[in-house]
């Protein structure tokens, strides 16, 4: 952590790190594109026009354990960002109480203070290296969550696509019966 210098006040200053970011969305990339890939491999079931048995109960099986995981992925990050949400709000929180009492003094008659929306706009300005940092985490940890909450969306209408490939598979068959006899 760097120490700056502000007017007469000497505080703790976190410097939003370009490159950290670029790490920490580099990291999240490619998690997604694994995720994904993971996904996709069982989406793509039939697109060829070929679909045996052994790759469709194969998929069916694996089904729940990637839902399994899919929903622990998913507790995970929003925990994490649950975590991160209360960390930003205890920091904001800290820093208004901090501006409000220097721009709204107990001498001045509160017709003169600045209001909360003033207040608020301060803690922006005058933390505004902390603040970017600090939301921009928090709209790191909210990205995760959006995705890996679509992901698992997308993953239970896999569910119905798979009784659609079974019945489709088992019709296909028992149409051959029919045709050979």
């Amino acid at each position: 952590m760097n120490i700056r210098t502000r007017g007469s006040a000497t505080e703790p200053a976190i410097h939003f790190n370009q490159n950290e970011v670029q790490e920490r969305e580099a990291a999240f990339l490619e998690y997604v594109q694994v995720k994904i890939e993971e996904v996709k491999k069982y989406t793509r079931l039939g697109k060829d026009g070929m679909l045996s048995f052994f790759d469709l109960n194969q998929a069916m099986s694996e089904f729940q354990n990637i839902n399994m995981s899919l929903i622990a992925v998913y507790s995970f990050t929003k925990n994490d960002f649950v975590k991160a949400q209360e960390e930003f709000e205890d920091w904001y929180a800290q820093k208004y109480v901090i501006v409000r009492e220097i721009e709204n003094p107990k001498s001045v008659s509160p017709g003169k203070w600045a209001s909360a929306k003033e207040i608020e706009m301060l803690v922006r300005v005058k933390f505004a290296d902390e603040f970017q940092s600090k939301k921009h985490e928090l709209n790191l940890q909210e990205t995760q969550l959006s995705f890996i909450r679509r992901l698992c969306d997308a993953w239970a209408s896999q569910q119905f696509i798979l009784t659609q490939l079974s019945k489709n598979l088992i019709a296909e068959i028992g149409g051959l019966n029919v045709e050979s006899r």
